[in-house]
Protein backbone atom coordinates (compact mmCIF):
# COMPACT_ATOMS: atom_id res chain seq x y z
CA UNK A 1 0.00 0.00 0.00
CA UNK A 2 1.35 3.43 -1.01
CA UNK A 3 -0.25 6.60 1.39
CA UNK A 4 0.42 9.49 -0.50
CA UNK A 5 -1.31 12.79 0.82
CA UNK A 6 -2.03 15.83 -1.62
CA UNK A 7 -1.07 19.86 -0.61
CA UNK A 8 -1.34 22.47 -2.27
CA UNK A 9 0.02 25.25 -0.56
CA UNK A 10 2.70 27.59 -1.91
CA UNK A 11 4.62 26.77 0.89
CA UNK A 12 6.04 23.01 0.51
CA UNK A 13 8.64 22.67 3.39
CA UNK A 14 8.58 22.66 7.37
CA UNK A 15 11.18 22.77 9.99
CA UNK A 16 9.48 20.66 12.57
CA UNK A 17 11.24 18.40 14.72
CA UNK A 18 10.58 15.19 13.41
CA UNK A 19 11.01 12.79 16.72
CA UNK A 20 9.75 15.42 18.82
CA UNK A 21 6.54 15.59 16.54
CA UNK A 22 6.12 11.89 16.21
CA UNK A 23 6.56 11.23 19.70
CA UNK A 24 3.19 13.69 20.50
CA UNK A 25 1.57 11.72 17.67
CA UNK A 26 2.09 8.04 19.10
CA UNK A 27 0.81 9.61 22.56
CA UNK A 28 -2.14 10.98 20.89
CA UNK A 29 -3.05 7.15 19.39
CA UNK A 30 -2.67 5.46 22.50
CA UNK A 31 1.36 4.40 21.80
CA UNK A 32 3.99 4.04 23.87
CA UNK A 33 6.69 6.38 24.19
CA UNK A 34 9.24 3.97 25.21
CA UNK A 35 12.00 6.19 26.49
CA UNK A 36 9.22 8.28 28.79
CA UNK A 37 8.81 5.43 31.11
CA UNK A 38 12.38 4.58 31.50
CA UNK A 39 14.95 5.88 34.41
CA UNK A 40 18.02 6.66 34.57
CA UNK A 41 20.46 4.76 31.99
CA UNK A 42 18.99 1.77 30.62
CA UNK A 43 21.53 -1.58 30.35
CA UNK A 44 19.44 -2.08 26.90
CA UNK A 45 19.22 -0.43 23.27
CA UNK A 46 15.39 0.49 23.32
CA UNK A 47 13.56 1.23 20.05
CA UNK A 48 10.76 4.33 20.15
CA UNK A 49 7.38 3.15 20.39
CA UNK A 50 5.00 0.59 21.22
CA UNK A 51 1.33 -0.79 20.87
CA UNK A 52 -0.51 -3.61 21.70
CA UNK A 53 -2.13 -4.33 18.07
CA UNK A 54 -4.45 -7.38 18.79
CA UNK A 55 -3.28 -9.13 21.90
CA UNK A 56 0.55 -8.78 20.19
CA UNK A 57 3.28 -6.49 20.58
CA UNK A 58 4.73 -4.37 18.14
CA UNK A 59 7.78 -2.57 17.94
CA UNK A 60 8.46 0.59 16.53
CA UNK A 61 11.63 2.26 15.68
CA UNK A 62 11.69 5.59 14.34
CA UNK A 63 14.72 6.65 12.06
CA UNK A 64 15.77 9.58 9.58
CA UNK A 65 17.87 8.77 6.73
CA UNK A 66 18.69 12.43 6.00
CA UNK A 67 22.66 12.51 7.22
CA UNK A 68 22.98 8.79 5.64
CA UNK A 69 22.18 10.36 2.30
CA UNK A 70 25.21 12.27 2.34
CA UNK A 71 27.49 9.81 2.56
CA UNK A 72 25.78 7.82 0.08
CA UNK A 73 26.46 10.50 -2.54
CA UNK A 74 30.06 10.49 -1.25
CA UNK A 75 30.39 6.38 -2.34
CA UNK A 76 28.51 7.59 -5.87
CA UNK A 77 32.12 7.54 -7.91
CA UNK A 78 32.68 3.85 -6.54
CA UNK A 79 29.12 2.86 -7.79
CA UNK A 80 29.91 4.58 -11.17
CA UNK A 81 32.88 2.98 -11.34
CA UNK A 82 31.15 -0.06 -11.30
CA UNK A 83 28.71 1.12 -14.18
CA UNK A 84 31.58 1.59 -16.37
CA UNK A 85 32.96 -1.91 -16.19
CA UNK A 86 30.15 -3.10 -16.85
CA UNK A 87 29.03 -1.00 -19.90
CA UNK A 88 32.36 -1.58 -20.88
CA UNK A 89 31.90 -5.55 -20.58
CA UNK A 90 29.00 -5.65 -22.72
CA UNK A 91 26.95 -6.60 -19.78
CA UNK A 92 24.38 -3.73 -19.73
CA UNK A 93 23.65 -0.87 -21.45
CA UNK A 94 23.17 3.05 -20.82
CA UNK A 95 19.67 2.92 -19.98
CA UNK A 96 20.30 0.55 -16.71
CA UNK A 97 21.99 3.61 -15.38
CA UNK A 98 18.60 5.00 -15.00
CA UNK A 99 16.52 1.45 -14.19
CA UNK A 100 17.64 -0.51 -11.20
CA UNK A 101 15.57 -3.14 -12.64
CA UNK A 102 17.80 -4.09 -15.41
CA UNK A 103 20.18 -5.04 -13.91
CA UNK A 104 21.02 -8.35 -13.23
CA UNK A 105 20.23 -10.11 -9.57
CA UNK A 106 24.21 -10.12 -9.09
CA UNK A 107 25.01 -6.55 -10.27
CA UNK A 108 21.87 -5.30 -7.91
CA UNK A 109 23.47 -6.82 -4.71
CA UNK A 110 27.04 -5.17 -5.63
CA UNK A 111 25.00 -1.82 -6.00
CA UNK A 112 23.16 -1.98 -3.20
CA UNK A 113 26.30 -4.16 -0.95
CA UNK A 114 28.23 -0.65 -1.82
CA UNK A 115 25.62 2.00 -2.04
CA UNK A 116 23.38 1.37 0.68
CA UNK A 117 25.67 0.67 3.13
CA UNK A 118 24.86 3.50 5.28
CA UNK A 119 21.25 1.78 5.42
CA UNK A 120 22.49 -1.29 6.13
CA UNK A 121 24.23 0.20 9.27
CA UNK A 122 20.82 2.08 9.82
CA UNK A 123 18.52 -1.06 9.57
CA UNK A 124 21.45 -3.10 11.41
CA UNK A 125 20.94 -0.59 14.57
CA UNK A 126 16.87 -0.48 14.33
CA UNK A 127 17.16 -4.69 14.37
CA UNK A 128 18.99 -4.56 17.33
CA UNK A 129 17.14 -2.06 19.12
CA UNK A 130 13.94 -3.51 18.33
CA UNK A 131 15.15 -7.30 19.99
CA UNK A 132 16.83 -5.52 22.88
CA UNK A 133 13.39 -3.91 23.73
CA UNK A 134 10.99 -7.71 23.21
CA UNK A 135 13.72 -9.13 25.49
CA UNK A 136 14.25 -6.38 27.99
CA UNK A 137 10.71 -6.36 28.55
CA UNK A 138 9.87 -10.05 28.40
CA UNK A 139 7.95 -10.12 25.12
CA UNK A 140 8.31 -14.08 23.35
CA UNK A 141 6.08 -13.12 20.34
CA UNK A 142 6.00 -9.47 18.97
CA UNK A 143 6.69 -7.65 15.29
CA UNK A 144 8.85 -4.94 15.01
CA UNK A 145 8.98 -1.87 12.54
CA UNK A 146 10.83 0.35 11.55
CA UNK A 147 9.98 3.87 9.86
CA UNK A 148 12.40 5.97 8.04
CA UNK A 149 11.81 9.38 7.53
CA UNK A 150 13.54 10.21 3.52
CA UNK A 151 13.07 14.02 4.00
CA UNK A 152 15.81 15.59 1.82
CA UNK A 153 16.41 12.74 -0.78
CA UNK A 154 18.43 14.62 -3.93
CA UNK A 155 20.82 12.04 -4.97
CA UNK A 156 18.60 8.83 -4.77
CA UNK A 157 15.77 7.66 -6.64
CA UNK A 158 12.97 6.82 -4.44
CA UNK A 159 11.79 3.20 -6.10
CA UNK A 160 15.78 2.56 -6.31
CA UNK A 161 15.62 2.94 -2.41
CA UNK A 162 12.93 1.01 -1.59
CA UNK A 163 13.85 -1.68 -3.58
CA UNK A 164 17.37 -1.54 -2.05
CA UNK A 165 16.15 -1.84 1.34
CA UNK A 166 14.13 -4.55 0.93
CA UNK A 167 16.73 -6.67 -0.73
CA UNK A 168 18.75 -5.55 2.51
CA UNK A 169 16.22 -7.21 4.74
CA UNK A 170 16.23 -10.43 2.76
CA UNK A 171 20.00 -10.27 2.69
CA UNK A 172 20.36 -9.76 6.02
CA UNK A 173 17.44 -11.69 7.61
CA UNK A 174 17.25 -9.06 10.52
CA UNK A 175 14.65 -11.04 12.73
CA UNK A 176 13.62 -8.17 14.68
CA UNK A 177 12.45 -6.26 11.79
CA UNK A 178 9.28 -7.92 10.02
CA UNK A 179 8.26 -4.51 8.23
CA UNK A 180 9.27 -0.90 7.69
CA UNK A 181 7.81 2.04 5.79
CA UNK A 182 9.06 5.14 3.92
CA UNK A 183 7.68 8.43 4.78
CA UNK A 184 8.41 11.98 4.59
CA UNK A 185 7.40 14.69 6.94
CA UNK A 186 9.27 17.89 6.33
CA UNK A 187 9.67 17.47 2.35
CA UNK A 188 7.04 16.96 0.09
CA UNK A 189 7.46 14.89 -3.06
CA UNK A 190 6.31 14.92 -6.52
CA UNK A 191 5.01 11.78 -8.22
CA UNK A 192 5.11 12.87 -11.74
CA UNK A 193 2.30 14.70 -12.21
CA UNK A 194 3.39 18.12 -10.90
CA UNK A 195 1.26 17.43 -7.56
CA UNK A 196 2.59 18.02 -4.17
CA UNK A 197 2.83 14.95 -2.21
CA UNK A 198 3.69 13.00 1.19
CA UNK A 199 4.25 9.80 1.47
CA UNK A 200 3.89 6.83 3.11
CA UNK A 201 5.33 3.12 1.51
CA UNK A 202 5.16 0.14 3.32
CA UNK A 203 6.80 -3.85 2.87
CA UNK A 204 6.69 -6.47 4.92
CA UNK A 205 8.91 -9.71 5.17
CA UNK A 206 6.08 -11.87 4.56
CA UNK A 207 3.39 -10.39 1.93
CA UNK A 208 0.62 -12.50 3.89
CA UNK A 209 1.14 -10.57 7.57
CA UNK A 210 -2.14 -9.71 7.54
CA UNK A 211 -2.33 -8.41 11.12
CA UNK A 212 1.30 -6.01 10.62
CA UNK A 213 -0.47 -4.65 7.21
CA UNK A 214 -3.95 -3.88 9.14
CA UNK A 215 -1.50 -1.86 11.91
CA UNK A 216 0.34 -0.18 9.61
CA UNK A 217 -2.73 0.99 7.38
CA UNK A 218 -4.03 2.39 10.79
CA UNK A 219 -1.40 4.20 11.92
CA UNK A 220 -0.57 6.04 8.38
CA UNK A 221 -4.05 6.77 8.65
CA UNK A 222 -4.07 8.23 11.63
CA UNK A 223 -0.58 9.77 10.96
CA UNK A 224 -2.30 12.37 8.29
CA UNK A 225 -5.20 12.79 10.09
CA UNK A 226 -2.47 14.12 12.97
CA UNK A 227 -0.05 15.89 10.30
CA UNK A 228 -3.47 17.53 8.71
CA UNK A 229 -4.27 18.53 11.85
CA UNK A 230 -0.77 19.90 12.98
CA UNK A 231 -0.49 22.19 9.59
CA UNK A 232 -3.92 23.41 8.90
CA UNK A 233 -5.59 20.73 6.58
CA UNK A 234 -4.36 19.26 3.72
CA UNK A 235 -6.45 20.00 0.53
CA UNK A 236 -8.03 16.38 -1.16
CA UNK A 237 -8.13 12.58 0.88
CA UNK A 238 -5.45 10.52 0.52
CA UNK A 239 -4.50 8.31 -2.47
CA UNK A 240 -4.37 4.54 -1.61
CA UNK A 241 -2.95 1.95 -3.98
CA UNK A 242 -1.33 -1.12 -3.63
CA UNK A 243 0.99 -0.52 -6.48
CA UNK A 244 4.88 0.86 -5.69
CA UNK A 245 4.34 2.56 -9.57
CA UNK A 246 4.20 6.04 -8.48
CA UNK A 247 7.71 5.72 -6.79
CA UNK A 248 9.12 5.66 -10.54
CA UNK A 249 8.63 9.13 -11.39
CA UNK A 250 9.15 10.02 -7.49
CA UNK A 251 11.13 13.50 -7.28
CA UNK A 252 11.75 15.54 -4.22
CA UNK A 253 9.99 18.83 -4.49
CA UNK A 254 12.71 21.72 -3.04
Amino acid sequence: MIHMKEYSASELHHTFDTEKIFDEFISSIGGVVIKNGLRGNPNFLNSDYSFLHKHRKIYVELKSLQNDFAEICKLQSKIESLYRKWIDRGEITLSAIFNFNELTDFQRRKVVEVKYEPVRRVLKKANQQIKSTALSFGAESYSGLVILIIDGVKAIEFNNLFSAICMLLQKEKFSGIDGFVLMTMNHYVDIGNKQARQLWVPAYEDDNNIELSEFVNWLGSKWFEFFSNLIGGFEHDPIITDSIEPLRNTKNIF
